[in-house]
């Protein structure tokens, strides 16, 4: 009886640091380029390397379904190696890409594009879940998603003043 009273309190102690294992980190930028410049931008992964410092694709396709392997730079000196499938596609929209350890850490990342007047603002929204979140701060990973969208913007604008 010990035992599994034991074990009852342990799953129990493990439910409640995965149901509060959870954070995100959210950016908006506004770019003068339409959403389909943009889009150009944002899903050309072999032009990465001429602007992109927080990403780089070492394997897969930008397509649904699809599974994509990443080289990512949090701004802390730090590299790791992620692997995310390609949830959903909304061309000139949405890419919502995930990934991770379900229940112990894993993560849902997705970049949206709205027009606004001749704009597109861009968003950048990754959330974090799972047991092992609760251990974990975020702060590099805004910093890195900070930096991503101002390359993003950079890279746009430029494309369309060519």
């Amino acid at each position: 009886m010990k035992i599994f009273v034991i074990i009852v309190v342990l799953l129990m102690a493990l439910a409640g640091l995965y149901y509060r294992g959870e954070k995100s980190v959210h950016i908006e930028k506004d770019i003068a380029a339409s959403p389909k410049e943009v889009w150009k931008v944002l899903i050309d992964t072999e032009a990465y390397a001429d602007w992109n410092t927080v990403i780089k694709p070492l394997s897969g396709t930008v397509m649904e379904g699809q599974k994509l392997k990443y080289e990512y730079w949090n701004g802390s000196g730090k590299k790791s190696t992620i692997k995310v499938q390609v949830r959903k596609i909304s061309p000139e929209r949405l890419l919502q890409q995930g990934g991770g350890i379900p229940m112990i850490f894993s993560f849902e990342h997705q970049y949206q594009l709205q027009a606004v007047n001749e704009k597109t603002r861009l968003i950048i929204h990754q959330e974090f879940r799972g047991i092992g979140v609760n251990f974990w701060e975020p702060r590099f990973v805004q910093q890195a998603i900070e930096r991503l969208a101002l390359e993003i913007k950079t890279a746009s604008e430029d494309k369309v003043k060519k």
